[in-house]
């Protein structure tokens, strides 16, 4: 999952490893600071490392954790925006949503758990907002194959 992120992340800023210019912001806008987020985050650092960026030095991280109040999502992005950065990472559907309806120009990356065409972030493959880009886990869709695995496994289990 991390490879492509990092497919990306190259996209974007392997022309910028090139050229001494000033310190890069990137955003960081989450819902929740769960486990899948912080590993999420901890990757997208460990590739900025890679592509010589150091933190504190040429590179800082602007990280709003909404601590779950979806309401405060898009005043949150708005800040980010107000910081200039030049990325808003986001993990899920309501951080991405946030990040796109306050900026055209800022390019959003996400990565998330679910079908982004079928959360209605992009409207197609070939059909998507000029400034998103990300990697879909496609978690919901594997979920009923993972229950009846499960099922198999532990053939009395009666709940899940």
């Amino acid at each position: 999952m991390l490879l492509p992120l990092l497919v990306i992340l190259l996209i974007f800023f392997a022309p910028l490893t090139a050229l001494a210019q000033a310190p890069a912001r990137v955003g960081i806008l989450v819902q929740e600071m769960g486990r899948a987020q912080s590993q999420a985050i901890k990757g997208l650092t460990q590739e900025f490392k890679r592509l010589g960026y150091q933190e504190r030095k040429n590179l800082f991280f602007e990280t709003r954790n909404v601590k779950g109040n979806r309401a405060a999502l898009q005043p949150a992005g708005s800040e980010l925006v107000a910081h200039k950065v030049k990325l808003i990472f986001t993990t899920g559907t309501s951080a991405t949503r946030a990040a796109l309806a306050v900026t055209q120009d800022i390019p959003v990356l996400f990565i998330h758990p679910s079908d982004p065409l079928g959360a209605g972030l992009v409207k197609s493959a070939e059909e998507r907002a000029k400034n998103l880009t990300g990697v879909a886990a496609y978690a919901a869709q594997t979920t009923e194959h993972r229950i009846a695995l499960l099922k198999e496994i532990m053939p009395g289990l009666q709940k899940i």
